[in-house]
């Protein structure tokens, strides 16, 4: 075997690096190329929380989270802030959510349940919190997001319907209309519950499956 120079191994590794981006790049978007049988699980997690129809987004304090310890700097242990200085308030909250389009058809092929009859004929957009989000979220969170939760693409629809969903510690099922999506290039979906609020964004061109728009 001759053995290959310094510029030949360098070659090899830029046209395997090559190859993977070409190999990454095709597999992209394998729910239009094999069938769902053949997904395995770890695309079956990225269709479900990084595709264009799931999203992992940062929520924000809409008004200021109440301090957990009140006590002084004084007092023992020494939690507290001691006496005359502010609070700092981070309108970071320290979890995320995963915004998806739970009614989409790849990922009820990816889910492989049902999703609750009543929201029979709706786009269902679900909500996944994902860490300690239950006191954030205050006593009525699905009155809160049936208030809240908004569609935008040519016009602003408000949701029609909110259940928990029981897919994650704390989800939500969002039904709208299916009228509300009609016409849009892109769609806004905003909502709210307890101090929190979230907000994503979904390309229609991006939301292809076997050449159909699926919501």
């Amino acid at each position: 075997m001759i053995p290959l120079s310094r510029r030949g191994l360098l070659r090899l590794a830029g046209g395997a690096a090559a190859l993977t981006a070409r190999l990454d790049a095709s597999d992209a978007d394998f729910w239009n190329r094999k069938p769902p049988a053949d997904w395995t699980l770890a695309e079956i997690e990225r269709l479900l929380n990084d595709s264009p129809w799931a999203q992992e987004v940062t929520p924000v304090y809409t008004s200021i989270p109440p301090r957990i310890d009140n006590r002084t700097w004084s007092e023992n242990p020494p939690i507290g802030l001691p006496q005359g200085r502010k609070h700092k308030i981070s309108l970071k909250v320290p979890y995320r959510a995963t915004v998806r389009w739970e009614s989409a058809e790849p990922i009820r092929s990816a889910q492989k349940t049902r999703l609750p009859a009543a929201f029979d004929g709706y786009h269902v957009i679900a909500i996944l919190f994902w860490g300690d989000v239950a006191h954030d979220l205050g006593p009525k969170p699905v009155e809160d997001l049936k208030q809240s939760a908004v569609l935008v693409g040519r016009r602003a629809v408000d949701a029609e319907i909110v259940q928990v969903y029981r897919e994650g510690p704390d989800g939500f099922l969002v039904g709208f209309p299916k009228t509300s999506t009609s016409g849009a290039k892109q769609l806004e979906f905003s909502a709210g519950a307890g101090i929190v609020a979230l907000k994503a964004k979904f390309k229609m061109s991006d939301m292809l499956y076997h050449g159909q728009l699926a919501l």
